[in-house]
C-alpha cells in the first residue's frame, strides 16, 4: 500500500512583499500546479490516500477559481482518498462553498478521528489555535490508544518540541512515545525533516510544496509513504519548479570591481535562472570598493526570475593612507581620529564619512 504525506501547501498565499504583481499571480498558480502534478503522481504510483496534514490553503481569502480547481482535481480522483486535517491557516471556506462534499474527501475533527485500510490505522486530530491549544493537545495525547498488531498512522498539525508541552499549538513528542506509532505525518514546518519517535516510529514534516520566501530556502516536495509489514517506509520526493536560494559571497581580498564581479558570477555560475535568489555580500573590503547594492542587482538580475542584493561586508579601514591623503576626505578622518570617541565609533563614523563623500544614498 502506497500513500503521499504533504502538507503547508498554502494556495492563494498572496506572496506580493517582493514579486511583482505579475510574478505573484504566476507563483499562486504554479502552487496549485504542484498540488495537481502531486496528485497525478499519486495516481501513476497506485496510492490509495493522501494525507493533507494542514494548511491546504493559505487564509480565509480563497479565489473562487482556486476553490474549483481543488474540488476538481478531488473529485477526478475517486480511487484517492484526501485526507484532509486543517491547519492554524485553513478555515471552513473552502469547504463550506462546496455543493456537496466529495465521497473521497475524509475530515477530522478535534477529537481522534481514524480511517481503516486493512491493517493500515490513519489516526489523525485537528488542533484549535487559540488559548486552549495546548490542554487539547495533552488529552488527545492521554486518550491515543492504538493496537500493537495494526500499522499505525498519526496526522496532527503543529510544533514538535521534543520533551515540552509549553505554548500553543506544540506538539510534545515524549507523551506519544510508546503509543504503537509507526509514522507520525506532521504539518506547520515548512522544510523536509524526519526523526525517529521511538524503537518503533518515526515523526516527518514533509515540508510545502514550493517555497514562498527566504525563509523556505531549499528543495521543497512531498513523501511518500510505502506500507510493508514490517512498517513504514517513506521516502522524500522533490517537486518543486523554482527554488528559494541565499547565496553567501566572501569578498575578502578582492581588490578591484572587475575581481568582485567575477566573484559574484562564479558564485552563481550554477544556479537554474528559474529560481529566486538572495546574493548576500560579505567579507572585508576597501571602502572605495563597496558593492552598490542597485548596480550590483542590475547587473545580475536579468539573468533570474528574481535576485535581490544584501551587502554585509565590512570595510577595511587603513588609518594611515587616509590620515595622509591631502584631500577632504583626508582632513575628515583626521578630526574623527583625533577625537575623543571610542575606537568602535570612530570606524563607524570613519565608513559613514567616506560613503556619503562619495555621493552613496543612506536608507
Amino acid at each position: 500500500m502506497k500513500l503521499i504525506h504533504c502538507a503547508d501547501i498554502h494556495l492563494d498565499s498572496k506572496m506580493d512583499s517582493y514579486l511583482t504583481g505579475e510574478q505573484a499571480k504566476e507563483r499562486r498558480q504554479e502552487i496549485l500546479e504542484a498540488f495537481a502534478e502531486m496528485v497525478d503522481y499519486g495516481q501513476k504510483q497506485g496510492v490509495s490516500a493522501i494525507l493533507l496534514a494542514g494548511d491546504v490553503f493559505d487564509t480565509d481569502w480563497i479565489l473562487r477559481s482556486t476553490a474549483r480547481q481543488v474540488e476538481h482535481i478531488i473529485r477526478a480522483h475517486p480511487q484517492i482518498d484526501f485526507l484532509y486535517l486543517r491547519g492554524n491557516h485553513d478555515t471552513d471556506r473552502f469547504l463550506s462553498g462546496l455543493e456537496s462534499i466529495p465521497a473521497n474527501l475524509k475530515q477530522f475533527g478535534t477529537d481522534w478521528t481514524t480511517y481503516a485500510y486493512g491493517e493500515t490505522q490513519i489516526t489523525g486530530a485537528e488542533i484549535l489555535p487559540g488559548e486552549g491549544a495546548q490542554e487539547q493537545i495533552r488529552n488527545l495525547c492521554d486518550t491515543l490508544q492504538l493496537k500493537p498488531e495494526n500499522i499505525n498512522i498519526v496526522m496532527l498539525h503543529g510544533q514538535v518540541v521534543p520533551g515540552s508541552s509549553a505554548g500553543d499549538e506544540r506538539i510534545p513528542l515524549g507523551m506519544l512515545a510508546g503509543k504503537n506509532i509507526d509514522y507520525l505525518a506532521l504539518g506547520h514546518i515548512h522544510g523536509y525533516r524526519k526523526e525517529l519517535l521511538d524503537a518503533r516510529g518515526s515523526w516527518c514534516y514533509s515540508g510545502c510544496l514550493e517555497g514562498r520566501g527566504f525563509d523556505e530556502c531549499g528543495p521543497k516536495g512531498f513523501v511518500v509513504l510505502s506500507v510493508e509489514e514490517s512498517g513504514v517506509l517513506s521516502q522524500f520526493v522533490v517537486s518543486s519548479r523554482r527554488q528559494f536560494r541565499q547565496i553567501s559571497v566572501d569578498l575578502t581580498g578582492c581588490r578591484t570591481m572587475d575581481e568582485i564581479e567575477q566573484a559574484i558570477r562564479q558564485a552563481l555560475l550554477r544556479i537554474p535562472s528559474s529560481d529566486l535568489v538572495r546574493l548576500v555580500l560579505e567579507g572585508r573590503v576597501d571602502p572605495d570598493l563597496e558593492p552598490n547594492d542597485r548596480s550590483i542587482q542590475k547587473m545580475f538580475g536579468i539573468g533570474f526570475y528574481y535576485l535581490e542584493v544584501r551587502t554585509q561586508t565590512h570595510p577595511i579601514l587603513e588609518r594611515n593612507r587616509f590620515f595622509q591623503e591631502n584631500s577632504i576626505r583626508g582632513e575628515f578622518v583626521r578630526l574623527v581620529l583625533q577625537s575623543d570617541l571610542s575606537e568602535e565609533d570612530k570606524e563607524k563614523v570613519i565608513l559613514c564619512g567616506i560613503r556619503a563623500l562619495s555621493g552613496e544614498e543612506f536608507e
